[in-house]
């Protein structure tokens, strides 16, 4: 949310990931996904803008697969739930 400590919160999280899709959220103190990428862009990651939150999950799983790795979904609860659901679209299985 553009209400919160965005710029902090993305130089804390950059060394965990080695990407980053972000996604405007359905929500009036929604941060614009692009000027949450380009915040993370300037900290030296890798950020790519998601349509929405399918898209999000799609280029998340596909770039976890690809490299053996894992993705990790965070935000608040319906967020979440939509990540679960868009998963269990994608996969067909119940993370």
């Amino acid at each position: 949310m553009a209400d919160k400590p965005y710029k902090e919160m993305a130089r804390i999280l950059l060394p965990c990931f080695d990407q980053i899709f972000t996604v405007t959220p359905d929500n009036p103190r929604a941060l614009c996904s692009l000027e949450l990428a380009k915040e993370i862009t300037a900290c030296g990651g890798q950020a790519h803008e998601a349509a929405d939150i399918k898209d999000a999950v799609r280029l998340s799983y596909a770039a976890a697969r690809k490299e053996s790795g894992v993705a990790v979904a965070f935000g608040s609860l319906f967020y979440l739930k939509e990540v679960k659901d868009a998963l269990f679209q994608l996969t067909g299985q119940l993370p």
